[in-house]
């Protein structure tokens, strides 16, 4: 919430851009920033230890999944911290998946294989499930330097089984300014022949976004940025914020923030109530806002 000329404004006295929601398309919800794994580079600082973060419950998310259902919302998905440690989560997935499809960002190591009878089994929904599994490098020896020895190959056995009994698969990872992309890509390719797994897998690409709670000197958005590179409603959708909100629980309430990469400002927490919050518009002020603002960024699929 703005709260302060600062907040307002730009250090050259300018208004903020700001962007406001269309329609709620996406509801994200953070299942708790718990995770099996102690990533470096981990954006939302998720471990093993972790409370940043608290577990959501089935009755934390209900009324939330229905407003949101009621509302028309498209798709409703999943993060963490690592989704399938959560004690509640099949069951929340069972009740999303009888009203609305649904997307999981997931490590793809041991939560999700020791869950893979349950997974299977919600085939029998009537909407699609996705589950997006973190692949950082195609081969085992980069993968595993930061998520851990055996990683690699726990997050190729997730992706063969989940496509084996039919559950739709992504993949996601960081790339590199330097990279070569078709290369990569074309690695990539390879990588799910020799598995079995179709060729043509996505592989999404995301910026370094770096640790939850980094400062990073970005250039800042001032309305008439928005103005001149973003001047339609067409070209804001782009915006995560303009057709997304994350629900997650801090302190023992559940909250609502502005998407999926701003919750360690609380300046993004829009309050518990999903309609205030969608009536509010997102100022731009945090540096993840710079990486929407100059190459987009889009955890979902929408």
């Amino acid at each position: 919430m703005i709260n302060n000329i600062a907040d307002s404004q730009t250090a050259t006295g300018e208004p903020r851009g700001r962007i406001a929601l269309q329609s709620l398309k996406e509801l994200w919800i953070n299942t708790g920033s718990l995770c099996n794994l102690s990533c470096p580079f981990c954006f939302e600082n998720c471990s093993p230890t972790s409370k940043r973060l608290d577990q959501v419950t089935f009755d934390d998310v209900q009324p939330y999944i229905d407003q949101a259902v009621a509302i028309g919302v498209e798709r409703i998905s999943f993060t963490g911290g690592e989704p399938f440690i959560n004690k509640d989560f099949i069951k929340i997935l069972g009740y999303v998946l009888e009203r609305k499809p649904c997307m999981i960002l997931s490590n793809g190591t041991e939560p999700l294989l020791s869950k893979i009878a349950q997974i299977r089994e919600l085939k029998q929904q009537p909407y699609e499930l996705v589950i997006r599994l973190s692949l950082d490098f195609p081969d085992a020896t980069s993968h595993d330097a930061n998520r851990g020895a055996g990683s690699f190959a726990k997050t190729m056995e997730s992706l063969k089984k989940l496509s084996d009994c039919g559950i739709k698969t992504a993949t996601a990872r960081i790339h590199f300014a330097d990279e070569d992309m078709a290369e990569v890509q074309q690695q990539y390719a390879e990588l799910f022949k020799q598995h079995g797994l179709p060729e043509d897998l996505t592989v999404a690409q995301f910026p370094d976004l770096d640790n939850a709670g980094t400062d990073r000197d970005t250039p800042e958005i001032s309305a008439n940025c928005i103005k001149t590179y973003y001047g339609s409603l067409e070209q804001q959708a782009c915006f995560m914020c303009s057709y997304s909100r994350m629900l997650l629980k801090q302190h023992d309430q559940m909250t609502i923030f502005a998407c999926t990469l701003v919750d360690d400002d609380d300046f993004f927490d829009f309050g518990s109530d999903l309609k205030q919050a969608m009536a509010t518009d997102a100022v731009l002020k945090h540096h993840r806002c710079f990486d929407c603002f100059s190459c987009g960024v889009a955890c979902g699929e929408l």
